[in-house]
């Protein structure tokens, strides 16, 4: 899959439960990837009961900045659709779902939480949450999901690490399956 839009094949893509696009790409400028988007303290597909309780947390990359701002898509489905993310002419990494960004593709997000310093375009068409200023936060609901789902979550966030010019980077996804 080309990636990066170069017309070759070669791309590093990094895989996670089997599908593209899941580990995001924060702190790949300077070391290994790193995890900063978590559900009950973990990542990759997280399973919980209906009606238990569920804490998501977002944490800055590890080369800073903090606080950092950033953007967090939620999808009423599994990953099902890897698109490249780019900005300013520059690879930024690849969701697991299309965003408001990618006009006309499917499946778009039911709901998008951003810093309010950013352009409200990110969020276009989607239902927008009251969202914490910046990250690093954690945030917990505590009577759950109140039926049976399967959400993924990603998203952008400001990263001194990047592997681009941008100080942006796409987060790692995290499938919170509530059965």
């Amino acid at each position: 899959m080309d990636l990066n839009g170069d017309g070759d094949t070669a791309d590093s893509v990094v895989h996670i439960a089997g599908f593209p696009c899941g580990s995001g790409t924060v702190n790949l400028g300077v070391g290994p990837v790193a995890d900063v988007l978590r559900i009950n303290g973990n990542t990759g597909t997280i399973t919980v009961a209906v009606g238990q309780p569920i804490t998501a947390s977002l944490s800055t990359a590890p080369m800073g900045p903090s606080p950092a701002s950033y953007v967090l898509w939620a999808w009423a489905k599994g990953p099902s659709s890897p698109t490249t993310f780019s900005g300013l002419g520059q690879f930024l990494g690849c969701t697991s779902n299309p965003t408001p960004l990618h006009v006309g593709r499917t499946p778009q997000p039911f709901m998008c939480f951003r810093s309010p310093s950013l352009p409200s375009i990110l969020c276009d068409g989607v239902n927008e949450s009251l969202s914490p200023l910046r990250a690093p936060w954690s945030r917990t609901r505590s009577t759950g999901l109140g039926q049976p789902q399967t959400l993924t979550i990603q998203g952008l966030i400001q990263d001194n690490g990047a592997g681009n010019s941008t100080s942006w980077s796409t987060t790692n996804t995290v499938i919170l399956e509530v059965r």
